[in-house]
């Protein structure tokens, strides 16, 4: 579901959100994703809870669409089941420092599995999610599980 962060006390640790309905929904700081920052007019995405309550809170597409450089998630999987064991989805994705990692276990098989278990991921994650979490992500060893 789709709304926007409306107010956030951060003494309380504690937000309210407006969904797309118009409902008023509390959330704690500890159900934001991503490194998600509760700013008032942000517009997010969620799991609504009840009526008035929400949880997992994520950048919603309509956030992440203005952001610098939006990944394709065809693109990352395509790249972790055939480059994968090489860290080329992690270089992808910005995360080199995992990309580098990759790379020097590549002899031991490692990291050919665990990419190929992201490659399953991604095909599970919605397109919605894949991009709030890459649009999220920041830094060398950003991991997008």
């Amino acid at each position: 579901m789709e709304g926007e962060i409306k107010q956030f006390d951060s003494d309380r640790q504690q937000g309210t959100l407006e969904d797309e309905e118009g409902r008023i929904r509390s959330f704690p700081a500890s159900e934001l994703r991503g490194g998600l920052e509760p700013v008032p007019g942000r517009q997010i995405a969620f799991e609504p809870v009840d009526d008035d309550k929400a949880s997992h809170l994520w950048l919603s597409r309509y956030a992440v669409q203005g952001t610098e450089k939006v990944y394709s998630k065809t693109m990352a999987l395509l790249l972790a089941f055939l480059g994968g064991g090489l860290g080329a989805h992690k270089f992808y994705l910005g995360a080199w420092g995992w990309g580098i990692l990759y790379a020097l276990l590549l002899p031991t098989g490692v990291s050919v599995v665990v990419a190929f278990a992201e490659g399953i991921r991604y095909i599970i994650m919605d397109e919605e999610r894949f991009r709030a979490k890459t649009a999220a992500a920041r830094g060398a060893f950003t991991f997008i599980w």
